[in-house]
């Protein structure tokens, strides 16, 4: 947003050229949205399992911190004990760029089996992950069909906020949240893990989870010590092996500086995290992580 009036675009302001995630939209555009996409019918039986679920999912999103363990341990990820209670920060940061994808790609797979760009991303990731530790990494866990795996990546979730007309600067601030989403990298099969994925994805919507570890979230920044914070924080990332970033960009090139610049190629997110991030922008076209 800052370098945004130096950059130029094909059709105007380069902002005008994101496309914003659902949740982010006005709530008349929210419902057309959710209607194009389709979905089943909410009769009374779906109200009332609802109305029993969404105590336990306030529950499970309020108590994230404590009722999340450890990842299992792996050749891609640091053993238990260095984790425990939680992983140091060593300093020490490599960045790999991943080979670009065509949004094309991503979006025939998205449409065939009705599901999000962001669940089609994390399960090809999860894959990848996968073959890595199988094929390069030699985990005997990674190489069986069979074993049973606990793996999770925090998610970064951003929450729709208001529009203060007399604020324009504020309203463009960021409202995220961190959300525990757990990544079939057990999951032999791309199919398995398209539908593991897609399903995980969904349970994490749950308003009455969004709600308990907002609350949570809250909680720890406005209210508890700072060492509470710091305590949850650091013990939180620390039963996770991954975050995982998506966020999406221009559709169409970008020129910077806009007057006499030059055509940006990539686009690429860095950040020096605890546990290893991975960040994906959708730009032009094409993925970059």
């Amino acid at each position: 947003f800052a370098f945004s009036p130096m950059m130029g675009c094909a059709g105007g302001d380069p902002l005008a050229k994101i496309p914003l995630p659902s949740a982010l939209l006005p709530p008349e555009k929210r419902k057309a949205a959710a209607g194009a996409r389709g979905g089943g019918g909410g009769g009374k039986p779906a109200q009332a399992r609802g109305c029993c679920r969404a105590p336990c999912a306030f529950v499970r999103g309020a108590l994230t911190p404590a009722l999340v363990k450890h990842d299992t341990e792996l050749r891609i990820n640091p053993p238990v004990a260095q984790r425990s209670p939680f992983l140091p920060f060593n300093g020490r940061r490599a960045f790999t760029r991943f080979p670009r994808v065509k949004m094309d790609t991503v979006k025939s797979i998205k449409d065939q089996h009705s599901c999000s760009v962001n669940d089609v991303l994390m399960a090809a990731l999860t894959g990848a992950l996968r073959r890595y530790g199988a094929e390069v990494c030699g985990d005997p866990l990674l190489k069986s069909k069979s074993a049973r795996i606990d793996f999770k990546s925090m998610v970064m979730l951003a929450l729709p906020r208001p529009v203060d007309m007399g604020d324009l600067a504020g309203s463009l601030t960021n409202k995220m949240l961190f959300v525990s989403c757990p990544l079939p990298i057990d999951e032999p099969t791309a199919l398995g893990r398209l539908q593991r994925t897609i399903a995980a994805f969904a349970n994490m919507k749950s308003s009455a989870y969004i709600a308990g570890v907002a609350g949570l979230t809250d909680f720890v920044k406005g209210v508890a010590p700072t060492s509470v914070l710091q305590k949850t924080a650091s013990e939180t990332f620390s039963k996770h092996s991954l975050l995982v970033t998506n966020v999406p960009s221009t559709t169409v090139p970008i020129t910077f500086p806009k007057e006499g610049g030059e055509q940006v190629s990539e686009t690429h997110m860095v950040f020096p995290n605890v546990i290893p991030q991975v960040s994906i922008i959708t730009y032009n076209g094409f993925v970059n992580a």
